[in-house]
């Protein structure tokens, strides 16, 4: 009787592990935490890059507005893949891009994308100040609703080894999107004003 409970347990353990396997195969193309739905892109040379399930996978993107496709192999480090899309004016107008794989059913969407100027901002202890903390922040908060003005943040971590995605994206209530009172001063400050002034 424990010899056929023994059995039992491996079959199960081997069917659940088939199952991983075949989930985890099923899902293999992503893109990173970074490329997003609500994301901006440059305006100028927009890039789309991820992971495909396999060495030379071929990878097409499709976009909603224009109807673009471009492909590109996965050529990179775990397959990478990196696809260039034309260059397009900002604007204020969202798209979709959709990516698949060859001979693979499977589809990645990323929607309600803007093309226009991307900011990345870093530092030190210049960087810990949140928008909370800044003079006038109430009045700042309560007019910070920009459109095209989207935000994007990282939690800081460190590793030893060189990453090829973030740790985690900053997400303070598990609603998938980013507190203000949060976001550090200076990112929100210098995009904000470019704003004002292209206005």
């Amino acid at each position: 009787t424990l010899f056929r409970s023994e059995l039992s347990l491996m079959s199960i353990m081997h069917k659940y592990v088939a199952l991983l396997l075949h989930v985890w195969c099923g899902m293999a193309l992503r893109m990173p935490k970074v490329m997003t739905s609500n994301m901006v892109v440059p305006a100028e040379k927009p890039v789309i890059f991820g992971w495909a399930s396999s060495a030379s996978a071929t990878v097409r993107a499709k976009t909603s507005d224009t109807g673009e496709q471009v492909t590109a192999v996965a050529s990179g480090p775990g397959n990478r893949f990196e696809l260039q899309l034309a260059s397009r004016e900002a604007s204020f107008t969202p798209f979709d891009v959709t990516l698949s794989e060859e001979g693979s059913s499977e589809e990645l969407t990323v929607s309600n994308v803007l093309a226009g100027d991307v900011w990345v901002c870093s530092g030190q202890s210049n960087m810990e100040f949140s928008v909370a903390e800044m003079f006038g922040s109430e009045d700042i908060i309560k007019n910070a609703a920009h459109p095209g003005l989207r935000l994007f943040a990282a939690q800081k971590n460190s590793s030893k080894a060189e990453l090829d995605d973030l740790i985690a994206t900053f997400d303070e209530d598990g609603s998938g999107t980013i507190s203000l009172t949060e976001f550090r001063d200076w990112c929100f400050r210098i995009p904000s004003l470019t704003w004002k002034t292209a206005r």
